[in-house]
């Protein structure tokens, strides 16, 4: 029986691929033969939505099975387009999702009449299927979440949009009237935000429902003007090796594997976003932590930890052919996550644990006298460690950038976030958490792969511009030569007026710096600090005509906090009036 999966990278046509264990084998067929395969047109578009209660709803939507869900997640296959979404943390408790796919089709490679080698030799063959055909096409994902205040009002949300809507259908006429309705019915509750993940750069991130279905709705057109028209690599059709050899040993899935998978990954789900919760919260307010409370919170850490382990190790050797132990082995791994957690869940627990520590941090309700103005686009570059996604989380007041840096897609990705902050609309988006070269070798190579192409991306794909570049550093970290090569490659790559006509530093910190000066009994205040340092003058402050402020994003007391935040806006509308409302705008 055949199967399609999604494109992974180092499949090609006569390859064979090992469907128990979700892996790549080697070539079977003679090298003349797999370089002149069939090419027809298959044009085909669908656009889809479903409202998301677990994790069953995503892998529905996608055409996705769950053991390959499931290893996406833990990072064992590296899957474009819908292996950034489904690897993706959600931190929003009190949200109902609605995610919409356009997956469109527009060729297909196929292998003519495949019979077997010549120099067949099943002892040697590694996997249970040979892929047949390669259909390219893109896909594009977008996510709408509604944020609720509280638990209480997400169900009534929920109630209220299972009551009176299609729950899922297809994006057409009758689709997005039902769409735009819920839209309509929703977006004076809560709060709004999107996501997005694909196959391809968005050309304009969608800001609202009516922006959303004109973007699913042009993806085909985009897409045309992609590689011929003709897209990326999206699936591969596998056929088993049985077609070809009958004696070889057949591929059966084991009855039942689906339904404990779903629990796995529920659970898997539970403890990634258990874990990075957990892990933002100990970097972040370590400091304010009493030594009962530190002590608690490591403890929680090592129960996630070892359960996370275990269900990695699952994940990656999970078999699910009727002769292998996928059952058992996941049936260990449930029963050892509910021997460790102690609430309903981890996330639970983990919730209960930040409440306790942070209990004026998490009830922060976001800016109310908020400078009014148009909206803003903001960017935000800067080095790991010094507070740029904590600067992100203040300027709207609330938790939407995940701070824990050991997590590769924060750093890795960038992540664009908007919100209605009183009354005036902004987006700011965190680039890659290291924007200086500090590497050698390869790791220079992996650099400008990662990093540079998604600041690259950042400014290249928003038509709208940027009103602002904030150049986020430490105040308590002496200036490196890393930072300053950061600052001369921002010039050099993105244009000298990067930083002179749009930057501003932003100094983080600030409870270090106060710290620090009353440490030497100093009543210097931060603009005489600033001013006397040469170095900084010179090779920061000058390239961004002496714009900057300071920040204390671990500040307690709201008001505080939102009065730093306040100047910072001020600064960045300055900035706008100077430059008469233009944006930067970097076209490569």
């Amino acid at each position: 029986m055949t199967e399609t999966i999604p494109y992974q990278h180092g499949m090609s046509l006569g390859r064979t691929y090992d469907l128990r264990r979700q892996c790549i084998g080697s070539d079977i067929f003679p090298t003349d033969y797999t370089a002149s395969p069939e090419r027809y047109t298959c044009p085909s578009t669908k656009i889809n939505y479903k409202v998301i209660k677990n994790s069953s709803d995503v892998n529905d939507i996608l055409d996705v099975s769950g053991d390959i869900s499931l290893k996406v997640k833990a990072g064992i296959l590296k899957v474009q387009g819908m292996g950034s979404f489904l690897k993706d943390i959600r931190s929003e408790e009190n949200a109902l999702e609605i995610v919409a796919v356009a997956q469109v089709e527009t060729a297909c490679t196929t292998l003519k009449n495949p019979s077997l080698p010549d120099n067949w030799n099943k002892k040697n063959v590694v996997g249970s299927h040979y892929i047949r055909t390669i259909i390219y096409g893109g896909e594009l994902i977008i996510k709408i979440s509604y944020i609720a205040s509280d638990s209480k009002q997400k169900e009534e949300i929920k109630a209220h949009v299972n009551a009176g809507f299609e729950i899922q259908g297809i994006v057409n006429v009758e689709g997005a009237a039902n769409l735009r309705k819920m839209d309509h019915d929703l977006r004076e509750k809560t709060e709004i935000k999107f996501g997005y993940y694909g196959t391809t750069q968005c050309t304009d991130l969608p800001r609202d429902m009516d922006s959303m279905l004109k973007t699913l709705n042009d993806f085909p057109n985009q897409l045309g003007k992609i590689n011929d028209g003709l897209g990326a690599p999206l699936r591969c059709e596998l056929v088993p090796l049985t077609n070809i050899d009958p004696d070889f040993p057949s591929f059966v899935r084991q009855t039942g594997l689906e339904t404990q998978m779903r629990e796995l990954e529920d659970r898997y789900d539970d403890i990634r976003q258990s874990h990075a919760m957990l892990q933002s919260c100990l970097e972040t307010d370590a400091e304010h932590m009493t030594t009962e409370q530190e002590e608690k919170g490591n403890e929680i850490e090592i129960r996630i930890h070892n359960v996370k382990t275990l269900f990695d190790k699952v994940i990656a050797q999970l078999d699910v052919t009727s002769d292998g132990d996928g059952l058992n082995k996941i049936e260990d791994a449930v029963n050892f996550y509910r021997a460790n957690k102690k609430a309903v869940n981890f996330r639970t627990e983990v919730k209960r644990f930040i409440k306790e520590i942070q209990p004026l941090v998490q009830t922060r309700a976001p800016i109310k006298d908020f400078p009014k103005g148009k909206p803003l686009s903001i960017l935000l570059v800067g080095v790991t460690g010094h507070g740029k996604s904590a600067t992100a989380n203040s300027i709207f007041g609330e938790y939407k950038f995940n701070t824990h840096m050991g997590c590769e897609s924060i750093w890795r990705r960038c992540q664009v976030e908007q919100g209605t902050i009183g009354g005036r609309e902004v987006e700011v988006v965190d680039t890659p958490g290291s924007i200086y070269i500090n590497t050698m070798g390869s790791k220079l190579v992996n650099y400008y792969d990662t990093e540079l192409k998604e600041l690259e991306t950042a400014l290249k794909n928003r038509h709208r511009g940027y009103h602002a570049i904030l150049v986020v550093l430490s105040i308590d970290v002496r200036i490196r030569m890393g930072d300053l090569m950061a600052i001369r490659m921002l010039k050099e790559k993105f244009g000298h007026e990067t930083l002179s006509k749009y930057g501003i530093v932003i100094f983080t910190h600030g409870d270090s710096f106060e710290r620090n000066m009353a440490k030497l009994k100093r009543e210097t205040s931060f603009e005489e600090y600033v001013n006397s340092d040469k170095s900084l003058q010179e090779n920061v402050l000058k390239e961004c005509k002496n714009r900057y402020a300071l920040i204390d994003n671990l500040e307690e007391d709201p008001g505080r906090l939102r009065d730093q935040v306040i100047v910072i806006i001020e600064l960045i509308d300055r900035l706008v009036e100077d430059n008469k409302g233009m944006t930067y705008k970097w076209t490569g």
